[in-house]
């Protein structure tokens, strides 16, 4: 199966990252029947609110933070 990675930069996002995640994540079943693995990947650039948590909360599959 091939892999689709979705990466989503993100600064102080917490009110709108999880509605992101979650949106990518309701379209899994289709990419997957496309062939595609989906990877959802957050990069926290410094955010000084809640959007690491809230991207980890929503199931990303990996949230990178940069300091």
């Amino acid at each position: 199966m091939k892999r689709l990675a979705i990466v989503i930069p993100a600064f102080n996002e917490a009110e709108m990252i999880a509605n992101a995640v979650l949106a990518l994540k309701k379209k899994s079943a289709e990419i997957k029947k496309s062939g595609y693995q989906l990877r959802i990947i957050v990069v926290n650039d410094g955010s000084k609110d809640e959007t690491q948590s809230q991207a980890e909360k929503a199931g990303a599959d990996i949230v990178l933070k940069h300091k």
